[in-house]
């Protein structure tokens, strides 16, 4: 069975509410059945003891010395039968019944020999076929003043018991009935609690479902879609917000992938049909052999720039699967940008340009130096490349607190603020026509991939005379131990 947050509160709250009421009815039956049971032998002992005061030692109407039972059937017609008949039986401390109801019909009830002021409570069959309850009391009978109280007298006081019985059903009757109250309004008051658990979580978990209904309406094809609750509660509120922009993420991820896809056909279209025209020339004039030379060149060409492309494609999807090994070393920062100015010192003066750098010495940074290498040749090659003929690049070296940070300036004025978010997004470039065919516009992307590998920050900013400034950051300054 798949788990579930309705059940679980429920079977929860029915568990726990059924302990609780069964801990419950059973203090309640035990504090009001030992009430009633306790008031029941209350009653019975009282009159026990009204007995008892009946019971007299002295002078006999014969003369003789003996124990007086001035008992009146008139006054107790319980002792004489009828619905609910009683019964005592009044014994000396040897068993020998000096007197007993006329209920017990020359029957006797248990004997329990007992010595003043002893009290003993016990169950028993009634003679009339009953469950009931039986107090033996054991006394010495009073001796009245009007008697003469000698000291011989006093030492020969007989001992006496009485014992009385009466019917208890009444009082398991009772028991009986707060039994099935309590276990009534247990059951009652479950049940309750069980529908209105069930229609308090129905009622809360309602928004869930309505989330799901949503979700479900949400396929591969439409990722417009967003989560709405009208009046989501505040459990709630966070988790749509998040779920949307999820889903605004995974949106922008496909629209993402499937522009990049259409780029990277659009890309490797054009060099196959160049290739494709190339050769279809070259079997055209076999015998010439200058255009079969020229062919295999231009051929060349097309695959060298057909590779570049496939090997940038690789080195992003390396970045993004963390396939690479990052290897820190101390790392001349100033040496670096020295070298790859030199390298692309013929590219720039191709174009006229003036490269300008102001780096202070001693600029030693701890990071890998093949990707740091591949990111600023990345960075130096897009600004001679973007650059109008003629103008200057401005490569900055600075330091900020224990960091460097290297930027690149150069002229930009066909681009506007809002391409900026655009320049680091594979295969974006702002006007294809005017960009040489050996670029496909994913250099920036390379430059941000392996930035985020390093843990460096990228940060592109245009100023009002059209200067197009990209700044990497977050260079850590070399320790000894690098």
């Amino acid at each position: 069975m798949k788990y579930s947050i309705q059940r679980t509160i429920l079977s929860g709250a029915g568990i726990g509410t059924a302990v609780i009421l069964i801990v419950a009815g059973f203090l309640a039956y035990s504090l009001f059945g030992g009430l009633l049971r306790h008031n029941f032998d209350d009653a019975l002992l009282v009159k026990a003891r009204l007995l008892m005061t009946l019971t007299e030692e002295g002078e006999l109407d014969d003369g003789t010395w003996g124990i007086e039972f001035e008992f009146a059937e008139e006054f107790m017609p319980e002792f004489s039968g009828g619905e609910s008949p009683e019964y005592f039986q009044l014994r000396y401390h040897d068993g020998l019944t000096h007197e007993y109801s006329d209920t017990l019909n020359k029957s006797d009830l248990p004997f329990l020999a007992l010595t003043e002021p002893k009290i003993s409570f016990s169950d028993l069959m009634l003679p009339n076929g009953k469950q009931g309850r039986l107090v033996h009391i054991g006394f010495v009978p009073q001796i009245p003043e009007q008697e003469e109280r000698s000291p011989e007298r006093l030492a020969n006081q007989k001992s006496m018991i009485i014992t009385l019985a009466r019917e208890r059903e009444t009082l398991e009757n009772n028991l009986t009935n707060i039994r099935r109250s309590i276990t009534g309004f247990s059951i009652f008051t479950l049940m309750f609690i069980i529908l209105l658990f069930w229609r308090v979580v129905r009622t809360g978990l309602s928004p869930l479902s309505e989330i799901r209904q949503q979700i479900d309406g949400i396929d591969a094809n439409d990722l417009s879609r967003r989560v709405g609750l009208t009046n989501p509660p505040s459990e709630l509120e966070g988790m749509q917000s998040q779920f949307n922009q999820l889903m605004a993420r995974l949106e922008e991820a496909f629209l993402h992938e499937q522009q990049f896809s259409a780029d990277v056909a659009h890309e490797l279209r054009t060099p196959i049909a160049e290739l494709k025209s190339a050769t279809e020339v070259a079997l055209k004039w076999p015998k010439d052999f200058d255009l079969a030379h020229r062919t295999l060149i231009e051929a060349q060409d097309i695959s060298d720039q057909m590779t570049k492309l496939v090997e940038y494609l690789f080195a992003l999807a390396r970045c993004e699967t963390d396939k690479i090994v990052v290897n820190l070393e101390s790392i001349d920062l100033v040496a670096l940008v020295d070298h790859l100015t030199r390298v692309f010192g013929q590219q720039a003066a191709n174009k006229n340009l003036t490269v300008k750098k102001i780096q202070p010495p001693g600029a030693l940074v701890s990071s890998d130096s093949t990707h740091l290498e591949m990111i600023l040749a990345n960075l130096i090659s897009n600004a001679i490349t973007h650059s109008p003929t003629g103008s200057e690049i401005q490569i900055v070296i600075s330091m900020d607190q224990n960091t460097f940070k290297i930027s690149f300036s150069n002229e930009a004025p066909a681009l506007l603020d809002s391409d900026l978010p655009l320049m680091f997004n594979r295969l974006w470039q702002k006007d294809r026509s005017r960009t040489p065919s050996d670029h496909s516009g994913l250099g920036l992307s390379l430059v941000k991939a392996f930035a985020e590998l390093l843990g460096l920050t990228t940060n592109a900013t245009l100023s009002e005379q059209k200067s197009l400034t990209i700044e990497l950051g977050n260079l850590k300054k070399s320790t000894a131990a690098d």
